[in-house]
């Protein structure tokens, strides 16, 4: 839109195009302040995400903490001091509890490690969930505004044309 707002005036016989074009600033700020280039929706987006994100934060850091302290209290008791994910799941290798298919390796999962998780996994489906919604929230916006995108995208159209034709005229002295 700023780029025709520097050409209107100069091309009369363009200024009923440039009229026509209608930017729904609103519009425009909502998908700004809440999506960035690449379509990652942001913390932003919605005060209740902000905060989702800050709690998974606040309790992945608690957990790798939980984790660290854990493994130094136990360390006689563990054969490696390895941390694995285990179907989402963070799990010591060791030989206190569970065991693999190959014998090779157990799992153990303290308590406070399972509450902390699921609580992590309850604030992920949240997260999801609040996504999802600003998603449908901004598509029915589109959408309401889906008439009116499609004739500025068909204007836009007409103008790309009419001045590739005049660049290319100009570059090669062409006159009708």
């Amino acid at each position: 839109q700023l780029e025709f707002q520097k050409l209107e005036g100069s091309y009369p016989a363009l200024e009923d195009l440039f009229e026509s074009l209608v930017v729904n600033e609103a519009l425009i700020r909502h998908i700004d302040l809440g999506f960035s280039e690449q379509g990652k929706v942001l913390d932003r987006a919605s005060t209740h995400l902000a905060a989702l994100r800050q709690s998974i934060n606040s309790i992945e850091s608690g957990i790798d903490k939980q984790i660290q302290s854990f493994m130094n209290k136990n360390r006689a008791m563990l054969s490696e001091a390895v941390v694995s994910l285990q179907h989402g799941r963070k799990t010591f290798l060791g030989t206190i509890y569970g065991e693999s298919a190959s014998g090779q390796s157990v799992y153990f999962e303290p308590e406070f490690l399972t509450r902390m998780q699921n609580e992590l996994q309850g604030l992920k489906s949240q997260e999801a969930d609040e996504i999802e919604r600003i998603c449908r929230e901004t598509s029915q916006l589109i959408g309401s505004e889906s008439s009116q995108i499609r004739a500025d995208l068909d204007t836009v159209a007409d103008l790309d044309a009419i001045f590739a034709r005049a660049t290319w005229g100009a570059k090669n002295d062409g006159v009708v």
